[in-house]
């Protein structure tokens, strides 16, 4: 008998890689040209309101948001982050 996880499944895994990333590099496009203050993950998460911890295990697509962070990244980013995670947007 296998094991049962609640950790979601590879695809959703690379799903929400491939949209964390492409909206990683939004962002990025819309940030001034500072040398100083590079728009860096770190620089991300603190706009989205995780820890630089997640949001670099979320770009490398080692897991998914739950909870205070998926909130948070819906907050910033809209509800598409429920629908690219298989879930439907609360409310």
């Amino acid at each position: 008998m296998g094991r049962t996880t609640n950790e979601p499944g590879k695809g959703v895994r690379a799903r929400f890689k491939e949209w964390f990333f492409a909206a990683y590099m939004k962002w990025m496009g819309e940030q001034p040209l500072n040398l100083e203050a590079a728009a860096d993950v770190s620089a991300f998460a603190k706009f989205l309101g995780v820890t630089s911890f997640n949001a670099y295990r979320f770009i490398r697509g080692n897991t998914v948001p739950r909870g205070a962070d998926l909130t948070a990244i819906s907050s910033r980013l809209g509800p598409d982050v429920y629908f690219t995670l298989g879930r439907q947007a609360p409310g």
